[in-house]
């Protein structure tokens, strides 16, 4: 049995889970419940499934590892770094690879886009929980940029919130 490998990460109407100066401000709702779906999206119920979060040296510089105290951190980075609280990464599709064929619960990739791009241009995923954010930013981070391998997916679940729509895929079975 192998590990599932998950990835879930909020992204602006045109693509964006980032703003031009690695920004997350604008990750909010647009003040308005009226469509709000009665199922609640619930992280906690996510992380708490995962004892692994990968992600990358500027999500970890940005503190965004800081919340995920007591799991097993693995900061992919070019230049790995002394800190007894994380361990790094040189190839993280080669990690996440080695992962899969352990024992054990879900693996989250946390991000950032680089991180994310490497492991499902691979197709390293298993699952993914997108949350579109009402709001269109012209530029920055892109989640998705151009792969050579088409992927298919199946929705299971979406969930709105607040204006934000979550959609929860798994990797369609072959």
């Amino acid at each position: 049995m192998s590990r599932p490998i998950w990835l879930t990460l909020a992204m602006s109407l045109d693509g964006y889970i980032a703003d031009a100066q690695d920004g997350y401000a604008w990750i909010t709702g647009q003040g308005d419940p009226r469509l709000d779906t009665v199922k609640r999206w619930d992280f906690d119920a996510f992380t708490a499934a995962c004892d692994t979060v990968i992600l990358g040296r500027r999500c970890y510089t940005l503190g965004q590892h800081l919340p995920f105290k007591g799991k097993r951190i693995i900061v992919g980075t070019r230049s790995p770094f002394n800190d007894p609280l994380v361990e790094t990464s040189t190839d993280v599709v080669e990690t996440v690879k080695a992962l899969r064929n352990e024992e054990g619960p879900a693996v989250f990739v946390f991000g950032g886009a680089q991180i994310a791009q490497a492991v499902l241009a691979e197709g390293c995923l298993d699952r993914m929980v997108i949350g579109i954010v009402p709001v269109t930013l012209g530029n920055g981070i892109r989640l998705f940029e151009a792969s050579s391998m088409t992927q298919l997916w199946t929705l299971q679940d979406v969930i709105i919130e607040d204006g934000i729509v979550i959609l929860d895929y798994v990797r369609r079975k072959a």
